[in-house]
């Protein structure tokens, strides 16, 4: 298994968790972000993460975009282009959610 290029932050519990039982050969943590480690057991940082606040676009509405991807593309593993699409899969643009009762 690969954890790798992920912006994972302020989990209740953990951000990545690792099984002591999970053989070190079968899984590899590379190339995360950060934010709100914990120290839980199980809990891992992995190889060559970031560790801060990822400076999403707007939590509370559901956001998630980053802020300022850059820092994310620079660091991630192997390099990334500029995506021409969102993570919602619309160009330039967010897909809205309808609202719940």
């Amino acid at each position: 298994m690969i954890i790798r290029n992920n912006a994972v932050s302020q989990n209740l519990t953990f951000q990545i968790a690792v099984a002591v039982d999970v053989p070190p050969a079968n899984v590899q943590v590379d190339h995360n972000l950060i934010d709100g480690y914990r120290g839980y057991e199980d809990e891992v940082y992995g190889e060559d993460y970031v560790e801060g606040d990822p400076l999403f676009e707007d939590p509370a509405s559901r956001n998630f975009h980053l802020h300022h991807p850059d820092l994310a593309i620079a660091l991630s593993h192997p390099p990334l282009r500029i995506a021409r699409h969102t993570f919602s899969g619309v160009s330039g643009k967010s897909r809205r959610r309808a609202p719940t009762a």
